[in-house]
This record gives C-alpha cells, sequence and structure tokens, in this order.
C-alpha cells in the first residue's frame, strides 16, 4: 500500500514454470482488497482435455459451504450465482483461441476468488469484481508479442462488455493480466496488465492488441524523454514558463520529475503549483509510470535571493488535478519549500506564520503529513473495515490539530455523514497510535485524505 491510496491487491496464483494458467480474479462485494489465502477456485477447465470442476459440483466441504452461502446471499432464484455465469465466456474464450491459434495459447482457465473468503462477507454481496489472469507458454519475444496482442483481442471479445448485470448482483470485468516466461537476451517474466475496456476496444481491430504492445514497450522503454516532452506540452497549455526542458528520472517504483520555472513575485504560488500539475499531468498519459512519483519545482522571480526550490509528492498534486483539494490545503500541507541551510536542508511551506518564537521549530504539516504516510497502516485498516462495511464507500478525508506535545486532538472526518461512526472512532485509536513530530508553534490543523481505488 502506497502513500494513501488504496491499491487492489491480489493473491498469486502458484503454479510450475511450464504450467499455463488462465485465471478470472474475483474480488468479492466491491471491496479493493483481497482476501489473505489461498483462492477459492469456482470453476476449472483444463483446454486440452476438456476436463471441469466446478464449485457448484465441488467434493471439497468447504467449497461446498461457500458455494451454499452464496446462495443464500442471493435467495433461492433464477438470481442465484453459478458457474454457467462463467462457463459461457468459458465456452467463447475456447472458440476464440481455436480460430486464433495464437502460437503460445493457454492451456488451462481457472476461475477463482483473490483468496478465501467467508460465508458473512458473501451476504453482502452486490457487485463482482473481475480480472482475467493469463498465463502463456515460454516464448521467444516475437512470439510473445503476437501472442499476448491475440489474446487481448480474443478476451475482449469473449467479455464483450464491461458490466454483466445477473438480477440481485453484478459482475463487473477490471482487468486482463497476461504474465508470460519471455526468451530475449535472457529469459525473464513479463507482465501486462491491460483495463478490460481496452481489449473490448481491441476486439474488433485485428493487431489492434499488437499495437497496445508496442505502445506500452515504447512507453516503457522511451519513459524519460516522453514525460518530459509531455510535460512541457501541459505547461505551456497552462501558461506556465519553462526555463528549459524538465528533467525525469524513474527508479524502481518511483519517479521524480523537476521543472525550472519563471514567474513574477505575485504569481509564485500559482505558477508552482500550475508546473507541478503539468508534470503530473504527463507521468499520467504514460502507462509505464511507476506508483509514486515527487515533482520539484525551481521558481525564479529576479529576486535577488537567488531562486526558490519547491517540492511535493505527485498524489497530492493528483488530488488539487482532480478537484478533491483545495490549493490552500495543498499548498499549506504538501508542498514543501527546499531551502539550504548551513546545516543541511531545511523544509516549508508557502504559509507565512509566525506563532514561533526565535529558536523554535516551526510546524510544518508536511512534517505531519510524510509521518502518516510512513504509518498508514493502522489508517488503511480502518479504510478496510469501512470498506467491508459500506460498498458506497469511496475514502474519507482526515482532519486532527497537530499540537506542540506531537499528538492528534479533534480527529474526525471531514465528510458529517461519516462522523460519530465506527470509521471514525477506528481512526481516533489510530492517531494515538502514531506519535507525531513535535513543534514550538501553535497548534496546526492538518488535513489527510484516504482514498480508495476501486
Amino acid at each position: 500500500m502506497k502513500n494513501h491510496a488504496l491499491q487492489d491487491r491480489f493473491a498469486p496464483l502458484g503454479c510450475a514454470a511450464t504450467s499455463v494458467l488462465a485465471a478470472f480474479l474475483l474480488l468479492i462485494a466491491s471491496t479493493a482488497f483481497a482476501q489473505e489465502g489461498k483462492p477459492t477456485p469456482l470453476l476449472e477447465v483444463d483446454l486440452r482435455s476438456g476436463a471441469m470442476e466446478r464449485i457448484d459440483e465441488s467434493a471439497l466441504e468447504t467449497d461446498s459451504a461457500l458455494d451454499a452461502a452464496l446462495a443464500e446471499a442471493l435467495g433461492e432464484n433464477a438470481a442465484n450465482f453459478s458457474t454457467r455465469d462463467l462457463e459461457e465466456i468459458e465456452r467463447q474464450i475456447r472458440e476464440q483461441i481455436g480460430r486464433e491459434r495464437p502460437r503460445s495459447p493457454a492451456q488451462i482457465l481457472i476461475f477463482v476468488y483473490p483468496g478465501r473468503v467467508n460465508a458473512d462477507r458473501l451476504r453482502r454481496l452486490s457487485e463482482i469484481s473481475v480480472d482475467v489472469e493469463l498465463v502463456i507458454d515460454p516464448c521467444d519475444r516475437a512470439v510473445c508479442d503476437d501472442a499476448i496482442g491475440k489474446h487481448i483481442e480474443l478476451a475482449g471479445r469473449a467479455v464483450g462488455k464491461e458490466v454483466h448485470e445477473r438480477g440481485r448482483y453484478k459482475v463487473v470485468f477490471r482487468t486482463l493480466i497476461v504474465r508470460a516466461v519471455v526468451h530475449f537476451r535472457e529469459p525473464e517474466t513479463q507482465e501486462h496488465r491491460v483495463p478490460m475496456q481496452d481489449c473490448i476496444a481491441a476486439a474488433g481491430k485485428a493487431g489492434a492488441g499488437k499495437k497496445w504492445i508496442d505502445a506500452r514497450r515504447r512507453a516503457a522503454e522511451e519513459f524519460e524523454p516522453l514525460v518530459a516532452r509531455a510535460t512541457s506540452k501541459a505547461a505551456t497549455g497552462r501558461r506556465v514558463q519553462l526555463m528549459g526542458s524538465p528533467t525525469v528520472s524513474r527508479q524502481g517504483g518511483h519517479a521524480v520529475v523537476s521543472l525550472r520555472v519563471r514567474a513574477s513575485r505575485g504569481q509564485a504560488e500559482q505558477h508552482v503549483i500550475d508546473a507541478m500539475a503539468a508534470a503530473m499531468t504527463a507521468l499520467r498519459e504514460n502507462p509505464a509510470a511507476p506508483p509514486t512519483s515527487e515533482i520539484e519545482v525551481e521558481l525564479h522571480t529576479g529576486d535577488r535571493a537567488g531562486p526558490r526550490k519547491f517540492r511535493a509528492p505527485g498524489h497530492s498534486i493528483a488530488l488539487w488535478v482532480d478537484g478533491e483539494m483545495d490549493a490552500t490545503t495543498l499548498l499549506a500541507s504538501y508542498v514543501r519549500e527546499i531551502k539550504k541551510q548551513p546545516d543541511g536542508v531545511e523544509t516549508m511551506d508557502f504559509s507565512a506564520d509566525s506563532g514561533t518564537e526565535e529558536g523554535e521549530e516551526e510546524a510544518d504539516p508536511s512534517d505531519a503529513v510524510a509521518v502518516l504516510s510512513a504509518n498508514f497502516a493502522p489508517l488503511g485498516d480502518c479504510a478496510r473495515a469501512e470498506v467491508e462495511r459500506n460498498g458506497a464507500f469511496r475514502g474519507v478525508t482526515l482532519t486532527f490539530q497537530w499540537s506542540g506535545a506531537g499528538s492528534a486532538q479533534g480527529v474526525q472526518p471531514r465528510e458529517p455523514a461519516l462522523r460519530g461512526g465506527e470509521l471514525a472512532a477506528c481512526l481516533t485509536r489510530a492517531m494515538a497510535s502514531i506519535r507525531l513530530p513535535r513543534h514550538g508553534g501553535s497548534p496546526r490543523e492538518v488535513t489527510y485524505p484516504i482514498l480508495v481505488k476501486r
């Protein structure tokens, strides 16, 4: 879980190196969290022999109990969950593989939950999110690219549409995941995650799947120059005057975009966040962008003191771009000014608070936010529990007063509808377990959004 965006995570399927699997991963009750433990198979088909095992007819007591819980959750009528809902798509995938004849076809098809689920949770079933996972035979790069491209198209044709209504519940197809061992210079495992809407769009166009693969590979191999050019274009659209091309670096799961900007003193704040928004827009447009990012702006106003440098995490800029955070909160809590001091680097925000005496440490909300991000687990547990209680839950904006003693006071959700309930109580307990930095100023209000990604 990175920062405070709750990511979909699925339990991996174990298999031998020679196994070929295609798995549908079902995420229950619209939650963004995979259950712990082994997956629960619903339907398993050997595409070569035609052998099939259904949860409806399972000899395993645990799976039979799970199937009974599904029937209880949905009622004894035609709307009951059945593997028949999956078998039609399985049949179409089988036909598509036979028609397309990819050089590395899938051989086994499995429909599974991403983990063990319990009957109580199934009683709240209203929506099943589905990921389609294909693991294909080892192949060289050219063969793999062609096979993966064809599987993108055939999956789109078999699924047909993202949402399948089934009476009292609906099945929503989210992502196609294709994994392959590719022999290029050295064998490597590649994974492609294709939004199902892209699969469906590619379904009616020969070669569209291969073009998708080529575009994603180019996005990854030319990530830095592509993001730099896209940032410059977005900055021009926002009337930000750049002093040279942005610089982009990527290491592991983190990217950094740096810009040099010229602006008048009166426009400093707006130009800084507009420049950051341009970089965030460019990162979002590139499918190879890593999950976390940081954006740095060097601001030149002609002041004798020289340029000023500001930095902010990418997720906070994204919230502002999406209209989910106002500029005042962004500047006060997330954008930090980096100043070189004799004893190192000091961080401060735009606000000119003078509530500290000389020699006292200033209360910088970004310091508190950094501690929360580093100790996110208990807050994430609260959000997880609320997702399970409330399928419509999309997130919460946590607010509190950060005292000079390093404690959080008056912890509560900003949203009135979420106050006074189990979520609010859980967040209060979680904040009590997190030690914030001490400071010499008056209490500062801190806003911390927690989003649930569907």
